[in-house]
């Protein structure tokens, strides 16, 4: 499976999350943000930057990412999601989580998130996000042909072990103690256009995933 992770291009681990960072309330400022999979870390060098967090920890199972989001954040631990998990260190009470496309990955992502929300003080955010297997590129193919075929990267990513649609992102982070504030997703300019012109109706089919902020109950 490691041989998978070291296939994905450069920008896989490389970029700032900033579709999800425009989910915070932006008077809003952070003592511990802890980011699992943090890629090489500019996320949360974004957040240290811009004086939005005064620590930043990242998680990182993909070695060479972690030496490159060491250079730039707090505390970087170089291995996978699940097992630092259960041990966590590094961090006090972050009240800022970030889980972008991490989830899906996971054995357990239940276990994990509420090992998360156990982390976290009430009234912490948990930014989100996960792929929405009900786009129409996965559930029309199955329901006309039966067709479930994965790819190097995308929605059906050879990684990927977990799948879910809105309700099933919606049971998870409630079954761990979060609550979805705010939902947002990503489908391009014309699949928003759509989503917009039917009134949200198509966007179960259009949004490629799903971006959500939770606060911790």
């Amino acid at each position: 499976m490691r041989s998978y992770y070291e296939d994905k291009p450069a920008t896989y681990y490389g970029h700032v999350r900033l579709e999800l960072l425009r989910l915070l309330d932006p008077s809003r400022r952070f003592a511990e943000a802890l980011e699992l999979g943090c890629g090489a870390g500019e996320t949360l060098r974004f957040l240290l930057e811009h004086g939005l967090a005064s620590r930043a920890v990242g998680v990182e199972m993909m070695p060479e990412a972690a030496r490159q989001a060491s250079q730039h954040v707090s505390e970087v631990f170089a291995e996978d999601a699940d097992a630092w998990s259960r041990l966590p260190r590094g961090v006090t009470a972050p009240d800022l989580i970030i889980v972008a496309d991490v989830l899906e990955h996971l054995v357990d992502p239940w276990a994990v998130l509420g090992r998360l929300r156990a982390l976290q003080p009430a009234g912490g955010v948990l930014l989100l996000s996960i792929p929405n297997t009900q786009h129409f590129s996965v559930s029309l193919p199955l329901l006309l042909g039966g067709r479930w075929r994965y790819v190097p990267e995308g929605i059906l990513d050879r990684t990927h072990l977990r799948f879910f649609g809105r309700e099933g992102v919606d049971e998870l982070l409630r079954g761990a103690g979060y609550v979805p504030e705010r939902w947002d997703h990503v489908s391009g300019p014309r699949g928003r256009l759509l989503v917009r012109w039917s009134l949200g109706l198509l966007r179960p089919w259009l949004a490629r995933q799903y971006l959500v902020r939770c606060r911790a109950l």
